[in-house]
């Protein structure tokens, strides 16, 4: 069992999404029991899964987290080595409440809705829309500083469909 395990481990570590980059998981002591690798849950979600190809960082780290009972919402999260800085996208099939706050504009000429508040970990900005699909998206950017609204704008404008293979 322990071999199972171990060679699982070794193919999950592997794994990597379909721009050709890499990124290492989180350390295990930052896991929470529902979290996975971004390639394991991509292959778990019932819709196609749209992620940044973009970021203000290096990433260096990344985890995705599903919310049970079924895979209808997946949350992924991308650090540079110094997680001072976080990028989450939150995907949902279920109809959430989009954040009120500023309207902005999408590169696609949608609309959305973008917002910010203080935290305990300093600024959250966020935008929240609905793709054509009818998903939920929700993208923040954590920071003890604040991005300029086109910074984050660049960050939703590389969403790309993946398509995963492993190494």
């Amino acid at each position: 069992m322990r071999l199972f395990i171990h060679l699982l481990l070794i193919l999950v570590l592997t794994g990597c999404i379909s721009t050709g980059k890499s990124y290492k998981v989180m350390p295990e002591e930052n896991y929470e029991p529902s979290t996975l690798t971004p390639v394991e849950a991509v292959r778990l979600v019932p819709f196609e899964v749209k992620i940044p190809t973009y970021f203000p960082f290096e990433v260096e780290y990344s985890r995705a987290q599903l919310y049970p009972p079924n895979p209808k919402e997946v949350v992924f999260s991308f650090w540079p080595r110094d997680p001072d800085q976080e990028v989450n996208l939150h995907i949902s099939e279920e109809e959430l409440v989009i954040n009120e706050g500023q309207t902005v504009k999408l590169s696609n000429g949608q609309k959305a809705s973008y917002s910010e508040e203080m935290s305990d970990v300093g600024f959250i900005q966020k935008i929240s829309w609905h793709d054509e699909d009818g998903l939920f998206y929700q993208l923040d950017y954590r920071a003890g500083d604040k991005i300029e609204i086109e910074e984050l704008l660049k960050i939703q404008s590389s969403l790309e469909i993946h398509t995963l293979h492993l190494h």
